[in-house]
């Protein structure tokens, strides 16, 4: 008995192996053909003597006839004709009835989506397809179509159409509508002005969760659903450039080609032995003309039935081909080869001879997770653009062939050409270990100190999520929130100018940086230098973690050093982290919503990293302040030298910080040799100030023309702007009164005026004004500010006076409300105090309830700015600004060559109407961002902080702007050798004028989105 059972598993090995081994024999019943008719109604229609119904009818007596099945895909203003629905309502029960996605007028309406009316064509890609609509209207357009579809049909589609659906709906319609078959149109290059290109060719797969023409690596990343092409391309002609080589009748007969030909591409298609299966898709819109397309589809249709009889083939619909499929491949698709093309789920590669060698002449190395463009987004442009990345697309660019022997070794290919990266995209593994790092080390601080331990953890939290969501890869490509999408990308673009060792501006070429305080910058410079961390990462994702915990650390340090009072320390440490304006009751008055952070003019704590030069000088400052009692005490040499160091460097890393500083030290040191013939401060104050010196007016030397006396500009403009306060009416009186010499109500309005802007940005905070009143009022007695402890208080008084005199006076010409930063000092002091005034206060409380519940009201009171400032600006999902995956590529790309100016289009303001959220930068704001990612000085970005620095960049800008527009050939030489440009980088909708030839340039790259010249000349 045993003896057998072994025989029995021998054979059966023995049999295993050799099926495993040998190639299954292909079976003629695993080819299919597949027809399928585009049904449109009257919307847009152009044939004067033929209706709509005309062809639908004619073509289904030639299938019904022939004893053929089909797929007839019906536009939504097909569903509305009552003679086609009559039609379809009487027809033979075999054939499948779907839906054409097309978008119309009439579906707009239904759906209550706006259609755009202005346009060339009907069928221009911004309003035909529903890329061309937001997310939201895309789900509302699909549920509008499907409905009506129900209602004629009394049940919901299995199979829909159009030559482009994008990923996100086909999700939708999929997980919603159980749809099983998509069709779309095969690869083309420029048809229609649709350019679809790198999906793989004529071959039925499952396509990516992010991108319809991506095939699903992975079971968990596909959409269920079967994607079948349209008009299924000649393998050679069709690549070459014209996508009228093609299944399709209308297609070939315009080549004067004939039935002879769709038989050989019929061959092609169906009769490749290595394949487990064959597929074609062929049919025709009703919208042609039967009298001359009519007898070449009769041909098409009888040839099918030919081969359907010899049993060479099975005609089947997209709902019974799609339900086979998906029995026979239930995880991922299977490789493919048509023709000399090879599909896989991982690459998709073709080969041409020329002289007995191989050539590759199109390579793409599939990336599931690489998004479609305009998966979250609406494709505003006429023409369509999709692209998968490739490594090699001879149609582009004809000497990127390469020779190569052995195509059948997925990883040889793989290993050879480099997988399809995400550019730019995170390390989580790195920032996942860096943020358990920090985490641990803050338990290991203060584990025996849960409340510090909490504020800490949530208040760093608060502060960091300003950031750290920026910079990030998403479906849309790279997003940015709040004002990191101008900010942050300036800095991004100085660091990497910094990291290569050199002060020239990044988006003004052949200029230095001047009149920019650029110490954090500096610093983040010597990190990346360092670490390596991408400068992206480190901005986004590290360094705001770094200063958001050194914050709450240090606050709690010096308060604790100073006033020996543990709930003093919390107190201030929680207000620093959280301390928000009045702002929020302003919003909800108006807009019943928590917002309204900068409704009386400043940001408030929960936006300090927004703005990182102001972090690194609040670390700064509050660890010179810690080292300042340590001189008091002792003022030895090695104290002073480090002191004069900190404060002096102060003014490099923000320049507001140096002056409120330098200016209180001075002040702190008279009073010193005055009151007790003491100069310890005063010498602190002449070495910080040489030291300030030193590290600015090399690189600041025309700042001081920069700002602009303008007593009271904060106050007035935030009643007199609407996106502010708004209070017009107190505005237009004071005004008035100022006008007809009513001095005392004009200075009450004034005082009124002035009393909201202070009042309205500190919010709970105005409590530290108890511990102002207390100081001067003198209280006898108290230990706690004698001494050295004393002049820790009265610097702290004397940095409030300053910088609230500031803010106050003066404005900074070309942006005025730049220097509001000079209030956020007088805030963060503010909230130190308001913690230390309370703990007093608390003191006095005897009864724990009383306390409990003013601690409760207060922190009610305080926190809804910071959450609300979240809620609305960095927690929603879509943030207002992103870079695509199309112009990561090219910038990654750009980043790789050789340095050199780029040369950029001039920024359009207008632009920023035409797309919806999240905006691509070069329409959302005028920034650096090409600079910032690829490495290189640009010729002109970022006017702004142009402006602000002071430069007069706008000769820049008209030279640039008759660049793109000239037809002087010799000029733009000149121009292009004079300014030593040697890219130029130009996005989607922008072009110039000349042509490459005229300008002695040459194309380097191209996608969907980019393109970027090289100067042979500048080389």
């Amino acid at each position: 008995m045993l003896l057998r059972l072994v025989k029995i598993v021998l054979i059966a090995t023995l049999l295993y192996n050799y099926v495993a081994i040998v190639p299954s024999v292909f079976a003629a019943s695993n080819s299919f053909a597949t027809i399928v008719n585009p049904v449109r109604g009257g919307e847009f229609w152009g044939l004067s003597d033929q209706q709509p119904q005309d062809a639908v009818i004619s073509q289904y007596k030639l299938i019904n006839g022939n004893g053929l099945v089909a797929t007839w895909l019906l536009r939504f203003d097909a569903l509305e004709n009552s003679q086609i629905m009559q039609f379809f309502q009487e027809i033979d029960k075999s054939q499948e009835s779907g839906i054409f996605l097309e978008i119309t007028p009439s579906l707009a309406r239904t759906a209550g989506v706006p259609y755009k009316e202005k346009g060339v064509f009907w069928h221009d890609a911004d309003r035909v397809f529903l890329s061309g609509y937001k997310i939201e209207d895309r789900k509302k357009l699909i549920d509008a179509v499907f409905d009506a579809f129900l209602g004629k049909f009394g049940f919901y589609p299995k199979s829909v159409g159009a030559w482009h659906v994008d990923a996100h709906s086909a999700s939708y319609m999929s997980e919603k509508y159980g749809i099983s078959g998509v069709l779309i149109c095969a690869d083309q290059f420029s048809t229609d002005n649709y350019q679809i290109w790198g999906g793989w060719w004529g071959a039925p797969y499952y396509p990516s969760a992010l991108n319809i023409l991506m095939p699903a690596q992975t079971p968990k990343n596909k959409i269920d659903t079967v994607i079948f092409w349209w008009a299924a391309r000649d393998p050679d002609l069709a690549y070459a450039g014209s996508s009228g080589f093609s299944v399709q009748a209308n297609d070939y007969t315009a080549h004067d080609l004939g039935t002879d030909y769709f038989r050989k591409l019929l061959d092609i298609y169906l009769q490749n032995k290595e394949n487990k299966f064959n597929q074609i898709t062929i049919g025709i819109e009703n919208d042609y003309s039967l009298k001359i397309y009519g007898k070449e589809y009769q041909a098409q249709i009888e040839e099918v039935k030919k081969r359907e009889g010899n049993g060479e083939i099975k005609v089947l619909t997209m709902k019974e081909f799609s339900r086979w499929y998906r029995q026979e491949f239930k995880e991922i698709s299977p490789s493919h080869v048509i023709g000399r093309w090879m599909m896989t789920p991982q690459y998709r590669v073709s080969l041409i001879e020329k002289g007995g060698k191989k050539y590759i002449r199109d390579l793409r190395i599939y990336n599931e997770k690489w998004p479609e463009s305009n998966f979250l987004t609406a494709n505003p442009w006429e023409s369509l653009s999709l692209n998968n990345p490739y490594k090699i697309d001879s149609l582009r660019f004809s000497n990127q062939l390469k020779e190569v022997n052995d195509l059948n070794n997925t990883r040889n290919i793989i290993k050879e050409f480099g997988t399809q990266n995400i550019p730019f995209e995170a390390n989580n593994f790195f920032l996942s270990f860096f943020y358990l790092f920090c985490f641990l080390g803050l338990i290991r601080l203060f584990n025996k100190n849960f409340s510090v331990l909490a504020i800490l953890i949530v208040g760093s939290l608060g502060l960091s999520l300003t950031m750290i969501k920026s910079g990030l890869i998403y479906p849309f490509g790279m997003g940015f929130w709040g004002p990191n999408g101008h900010d942050g990308i300036w800095h991004i673009a100085l660091i990497n100018q910094l990291a290569q060792g050199r002060l020239s501006h990044p988006t003004f070429a052949n200029f230095n940086l001047l009149n920019y305080h650029f110490g954090f910058d500096l610093l983040a410079a010597l990190i990346h230098k360092v670490t390596t961390i991408p400068v992206i990462n480190l901005y986004f994702q590290v360094l705001p973690v770094i200063f958001s915990l050194l914050t709450g650390i240090l606050v709690y340090s010096l308060v604790k050093r100073w006033i020996k009072s543990e709930s003093a320390a919390l107190l201030s440490t929680f207000f620093v982290y959280f301390g928000g304006s009045w702002g929020w009751v302003i919003d909800w008055l108006k807009n019943k919503s928590f917002g309204g952070e900068s409704v009386f003019w400043a940001n408030q704590a929960v936006s300090s990293l927004i703005n990182p030069p102001y972090a690194l000088s609040i670390i700064v400052l509050l660890g010179s302040l810690i080292l300042f009692l340590e001189y008091l005490e002792k003022p030895t040499q090695k104290r002073l030298l480090a002191l004069s160091l900190l404060f002096g460097v102060l003014i490099q890393i923000k320049v507001y910080a140096g002056v409120i500083v330098l200016g209180s030290l001075g002040v702190l040191g008279v009073i010193g040799i005055m009151r007790e013939k003491n100069g310890t401060v005063l010498r602190l104050f002449l070495g910080s100030a040489a030291v300030s010196l030193l590290v600015f007016l090399p690189f600041n030397r025309g700042a001081g023309s920069l700002i602009i006396l303008s007593p009271l500009w904060f106050p007035h403009t935030m009643l007199a702007f609407g996106d502010r306060l708004g209070w017009i009416r107190l505005e237009n009186a004071r005004q008035a009164y100022l006008a007809t010499d009513q001095w005392v109500k004009w200075v009450l309005a004034e005082g009124l005026a002035l009393l909201i802007f202070i009042l309205g940005n500190l919010g709970t905070r105005v409590l530290g004004f108890g511990w102002l009143i207390s100081r001067c009022r003198g209280d006898r007695g108290d230990r706690d500010y004698e001494g050295n402890k004393g002049k820790i208080a009265v610097l702290l008084v004397l940095i409030l006076l300053i910088s609230l005199t500031l803010t106050l006076a003066l404005v900074q010409k070309g942006n005025p409300w730049n220097t509001i930063q000079f209030f956020y000092y007088f805030q963060f002091f503010m909230g130190i105090l308001t913690g230390v005034w309370l703990a007093r206060f608390l003191v006095l409380l005897k009864n724990k309830l009383v306390k409990l519940g003013l601690l409760v009201i207060l922190v009610i009171l305080t926190v809804p700015t910071a959450l609300g400032t979240l809620f609305y600006n960095y927690l929603p999902s879509r943030p207002p600004a992103r870079i695509s995956f199309e112009e990561l590529e090219a910038l990654d790309f750009l980043k790789q060559q050789s340095e050199g100016v780029v040369l950029t289009y001039p920024h359009e303001s207008s632009w920023r109407e035409k797309f919806t959220e999240p905006k691509p930068l070069y329409a959302y704001e005028t920034t650096a961002y090409v600079s910032a990612f690829s490495g290189m000085q640009t010729f002109l970005e970022d006017e702004m902080n142009l402006e602000i620095s002071g430069y007069d960049w706008r000769p820049k800008r008209e030279r640039e702007i008759r660049f793109y527009a000239i037809d002087n050939k010799e000029w733009a030489k000149s121009f292009l050798r004079d300014n030593k440009i040697k890219y130029i980088y130009l996005v989607k909708g922008q072009k110039m004028n000349l042509g490459l030839g005229d300008i002695n340039a040459e194309k380097i790259f191209e996608n969907g989105e980019v393109v970027i010249f090289n100067l042979v000349e500048n080389k």
